[in-house]
C-alpha cells in the first residue's frame, strides 16, 4: 500500500460542524485506516468518529474527499490482489484421513478467475452477459417422475462404483 499517497494536507478552515474541530492528523489516521480495511464503518471505529463526521469533511473538503476515493481504490487494489492470488496461485488446504492430516492440496478458486476475466476482459465479459438463460421446460414435470428419475440415477451411479469396487479388488 502506497501511504504517501494518502498524506493529507490541510488546506486551512473546512467549514461548519464537526469537521471543523477535528485536526488533519485524525484526518490521516482515518484515510490509513480505510484503506487497510476498504470499510468506512471499521476506519470511523478505528479512529474514533461517526459516520456523520466523515461524510461532512468529504463535503467540506474537497482535498479530503478525494483522498477518501484513493484510500478506497488502495483496499479495492488489495481485494484484486487476493482474488488474483486465490485464483492463479490458490491456496493450500489440509487433507485428512481417520482424524489425521495426511496431505495438502492446492485449491484454485474458478468463480475468482472468472470474476478477474469479466472485470479485465470486455470481450469476455460481453461473451458471457450474452450467453442465453437455459430454456425451461416445455412441459411441466411431475414432482413424483422428478424424484424417480433422481433415484434410479443414484441407484445407476451406486452400481457403477461397486462395479468399480469389484474390478479394483480383483486387480489385487
Amino acid at each position: 500500500m502506497n501511504r504517501q499517497n494518502l498524506q493529507y494536507q490541510h488546506a486551512g478552515a473546512t467549514g461548519k460542524g464537526k469537521s471543523r474541530h477535528l485536526t488533519p492528523a485524525r484526518k490521516r489516521a482515518f484515510l490509513l485506516a480505510l484503506a487497510e480495511t476498504g470499510c468506512l464503518g471499521h476506519a470511523c471505529r478505528a479512529v474514533g468518529v461517526s459516520r456523520q463526521a466523515v461524510h461532512e469533511w468529504r463535503r467540506d473538503d474537497q482535498v479530503f474527499a478525494g483522498a477518501v476515493e484513493e484510500a478506497l481504490e488502495q483496499a479495492a487494489d488489495q481485494l484484486e490482489i487476493a482474488a488474483r492470488r486465490r485464483a492463479v496461485e490458490g491456496v493450500q488446504e489440509p487433507v485428512y484421513q481417520g482424524g489425521q492430516q495426511v496431505g495438502i492440496v492446492q485449491r484454485y478458486s474458478d468463480t475468482l478467475l472468472l470474476a478477474l476475466l469479466r472485470a479485465h476482459r470486455p470481450a469476455f465479459r460481453t461473451a458471457y452477459q450474452q450467453a442465453a438463460p437455459p430454456e425451461p421446460p416445455s412441459t411441466p414435470v411431475d414432482p413424483a417422475t422428478a424424484v424417480r428419475a433422481f433415484a434410479l440415477a443414484l441407484g445407476m451411479a451406486a452400481k457403477a462404483q461397486q462395479s468399480q469396487r469389484v474390478d479394483e479388488e480383483s486387480k489385487l
